[in-house]
């Protein structure tokens, strides 16, 4: 099958123009438009916290979230969540879009700076669900605005799950040797990483790719002036 982006559901030619200014023109570059870096998502305890340490928390709004206009480009939401052994006033800035889902939302994941004395998030996310019951690696990519990480990773898995695979550069007997993952599974692992431990496997088995082809084109171009000589 002749994989193509817009055959990837939620790809049409306004996202395609987004993904060609990260320079994904193919599936094959969508694949190899590996994370920059990892996050581990998982609650933090309120209680060990410091003042201005990061905090990932979820809570059940109560109340009703207000707008304050504090000059004509900056504007905040406030807002409370009950944790279940904490109360927590939520701050954050020029989201005013997530003002009328919020009035409807019962329950958030907010993810951001903890004020100590003020009992106070200053919050960089806001998501619409509860966090996983067990941590999770999150991937995070290099966007352009209009497009958020999270849809890079939908179109990423949406690739995956639909049938596509990638090609193995590596010979059957060094992936064997040396007990190395499968393209197919480095590269789904190095996107939606499942522990530590798969996700340091992945990356190997990717560098040692990219070397093997780095060296079989040197040992190509030397075998290719050795016969024009």
């Amino acid at each position: 099958m002749n994989y193509k982006l817009e055959n990837i559901e939620g790809i049409g030619p306004k996202i395609k123009e987004l993904l060609e200014k990260l320079q994904i023109y193919t599936v094959e570059d969508l694949i190899n438009h590996y994370p920059f870096r990892y996050e581990v998502i998982k609650r933090s305890n309120v209680n060990e916290l410091k003042d201005g340490e990061k905090i990932t928390i979820d809570g059940i709004i109560e109340g009703q979230p207000t707008i304050i206009y504090l000059s004509p480009k900056l504007k905040k939401i406030i807002f409370r969540i009950n944790t279940g052994t904490n109360i927590l006033n939520i701050t954050i800035y020029n989201r005013v879009h997530l003002m009328e889902t919020l009035k409807t939302t019962k329950t958030v994941t907010i993810i951001g700076k903890y004020d100590k004395l003020k009992n106070t998030v200053i919050a960089s996310d806001i998501r619409l669900e509860r966090l996983p019951l067990v941590p999770q690696i999150e991937s995070i990519y290099y966007t352009t605005s209009g497009l958020s990480k999270k849809s890079i990773s939908k179109y990423i898995t949406s690739l995956m799950l639909g049938g596509y695979k990638p090609v193995d550069r590596l010979p059957t007997y060094i992936i064997e040797k040396y007990n190395l993952m499968s393209k197919y599974e480095s590269i789904s692992e190095i996107h939606n990483p499942s522990d530590a431990m798969l996700l340091k496997k992945a990356r190997q088995r990717l560098k040692y790719e990219e070397l093997f082809m780095y060296l079989l084109k040197i040992n190509y171009l030397k075998n290719k002036i050795d016969n024009n000589k």
